[in-house]
């Protein structure tokens, strides 16, 4: 995770107008990631490297706001060098039951987005599923936990077992794979 790959999260504090936001957002000149973090939205990019920006700049939120929770799952194999079906947007987050991490600035949520228990079962599951954080909410041992550039990320293993777990059968299968190929000692990328 290069500086040069991973655009700044945020708009700089001269551009925090409400209003400038807004219509930067329109003409589709920015993106909005999450609550006050936007990166530049590029149309013609592919849909795996937006992904991939999606991700940096959420882990670089994790890094600078300290939120609270293990990186996990696709996410984590990542970090450690592995490779995913997919490129995934979302950052999986595993936190204990009482978990305050991940903080809420204001509970105001925009006028033209409906609340998620409003909607049916399909556009539910799609508006889930658009989350920039997938809260997993599960205990951990200590040593299950390692840190990988400054961040808490469930150990290789662990990582392997929760995919292996937890994702559908064919994305399961090519993370696992790559995570075992390292543990085997086949290089940084198998």
């Amino acid at each position: 995770m290069s500086p040069k790959t991973c655009p700044t999260p945020r708009i700089p504090q001269d551009q925090r107008n409400p209003r400038e936001i807004e219509s930067r957002l329109a003409t589709g000149e920015i993106r909005r990631v999450r609550r006050s973090t936007y990166i530049p939205a590029s149309p013609d990019a592919p849909d795996f490297t937006t992904h991939r920006t999606i991700r940096e700049v959420l882990l670089r939120v994790v890094r600078t706001e300290r939120l609270d929770g293990v990186v996990a799952l696709e996410t984590a194999a990542l970090l450690h060098g592995g490779r995913a079906l997919y490129e995934p947007a979302a950052v999986h987050l595993i936190v204990g039951w009482n978990a305050a991490g991940l903080r809420r600035a204001s509970r105001r949520r925009p006028p033209n987005r409906p609340a998620s228990r409003a909607l049916g079962p399909r556009d539910r599951r799609r508006a889930l599923g658009a989350r920039p954080f997938i809260r997993h909410r599960y205990d951990l041992a200590d040593s299950d936990i390692v840190e990988l550039d400054g961040l808490r990320v469930t150990s290789l293993e662990r990582t392997a077992e929760d995919c292996a777990r937890f994702l559908p059968p064919n994305r399961a299968l090519a993370v696992v794979d790559s995570l075992f190929a390292i543990a085997a000692g086949a290089g940084d990328r198998p």
